[in-house]
C-alpha cells in the first residue's frame, strides 16, 4: 500500500548519486580534454564491475526457464490483452521518442542559442537531476491525494507546456527551471506506471512483461534521436539555424498536446483503479 513511496523514494536516492553530480563534472572534465570524460566513464565502470563481483547473493535451486522465444510471446501476449498496458507501452514509445528528439539536438541549442559554454551546460542538466528528486519526495504524495489517472494527465500537461520555453524563452535559468518541471513530470509518471506494473501484473511473468513494455519504451529512443538531427539538418537551409534548433521542441509540444487530450480518455482514475490490483 506504499508502493509509490517506495519508488519514489529509491529513484530519489539513484537520482542523487547519479546525475545530481554528473552533469557538472563532465562539464567541468570536457573543459579540461576532450577526452576525459570518456576515460573517467571507462575507469568507473570497471571499479562498477569489482564491486558487483564482491556482491554475494543466497543460492537458490536453479528453475527450469522457458525458452526464449515463447517466453517473449508470453509477455507480448499479456501486454497487448490488456487494453491500459497496451495503451501505456505505447505512448511511453512516443514519449521517450520526443525526449530523445530534443536531448539529441539540446547541446547545440545550449551552445548556439543560449550561448553556454561546456561547464555552463552541465549546470544546466542539473535542472533535470533537481526535478527528479523533488518528483521522487513529492509525486506519491500528490498520486495519493489526486488518484493514479490524474497524475498522468498533468504530467503529460507538463510536457506539452515546458518545450514551449525552449521556443520562446532560451533565457538559461528559465530554461533549468523547464527542465526541472519536465524531470519532476517524468518521474511522477514513471512512479505510477511502474507501480501499476507491479501490482498487476503476476509475479510469475512480470519479467516476460516488463522485457516487452521497455523494448517499446527504449526500442523508440534511436528513432528520436534521427529524427531530431534529421529536422534540424533538413530546415535549417530554409529557417535559420537559430529557428531549426528550436523546432524540435516546438514539435514535442504539439505531441504532448496531443497526447493529453487523448489521456483524458485513456487514463482516467476508475480505469488505472480496476488495474491497481492483481
Amino acid at each position: 500500500d506504499r508502493l509509490e513511496q517506495a519508488n519514489g523514494t529509491m529513484w530519489s536516492v539513484e537520482t542523487t548519486a547519479n546525475t545530481f553530480l554528473g552533469p557538472p563534472l563532465a562539464g567541468l572534465l570536457i573543459a579540461l580534454a576532450l577526452p576525459l570524460p570518456f576515460a573517467v566513464d571507462g575507469v568507473t565502470f570497471a571499479l562498477a564491475a569489482i564491486l558487483v563481483a564482491r556482491i554475494s547473493l543466497p543460492r537458490s535451486d536453479p528453475k527450469p526457464s522457458a525458452p526464449m522465444l515463447p517466453a517473449i510471446r508470453e509477455g507480448f501476449g499479456w501486454l497487448w490483452s490488456h487494453t491500459l498496458f497496451r495503451r501505456l507501452a505505447l505512448c511511453l514509445g512516443l514519449m521517450n521518442m520526443l525526449h530523445m528528439m530534443t536531448l539529441a539536438v539540446l547541446v547545440l541549442y545550449a551552445q548556439e542559442v543560449m550561448g553556454l559554454s561546456a561547464g555552463q551546460y552541465g549546470l544546466l542538466l542539473t535542472g533535470g537531476a533537481a526535478g527528479a528528486i523533488l518528483g521522487g519526495v513529492l509525486a506519491p504524495k500528490l498520486i495519493a491525494r489526486a488518484g493514479s489517472g490524474a497524475a498522468l494527465q498533468s504530467a503529460l500537461a507538463i510536457f506539452a507546456v515546458s518545450p514551449l520555453i525552449f521556443v520562446f524563452v532560451p533565457v538559461p535559468w528559465i530554461v533549468w527551471l523547464a527542465l526541472m518541471v519536465e524531470a519532476y513530470a517524468a518521474m511522477q509518471w514513471n512512479i505510477v506506471t511502474v507501480s501499476l506494473r507491479q501490482r498487476a501484473i503476476p509475479d510469475t511473468i512480470l519479467g516476460r512483461v516488463n522485457s516487452v513494455y521497455r523494448f517499446f519504451g527504449w526500442g523508440m529512443m534511436p528513432l528520436g534521436s534521427i529524427l531530431g538531427g534529421a529536422l534540424v539538418a533538413l530546415t535549417a537551409d530554409w529557417l535559420t539555424r537559430d529557428t531549426a534548433l528550436r523546432l524540435p521542441f516546438l514539435v514535442m509540444a504539439l505531441a504532448y498536446a496531443a497526447l493529453f487530450v487523448a489521456s483524458r480518455f485513456w487514463f482516467r482514475n476508475d480505469q488505472l483503479a480496476r488495474a491497481d490490483s492483481p
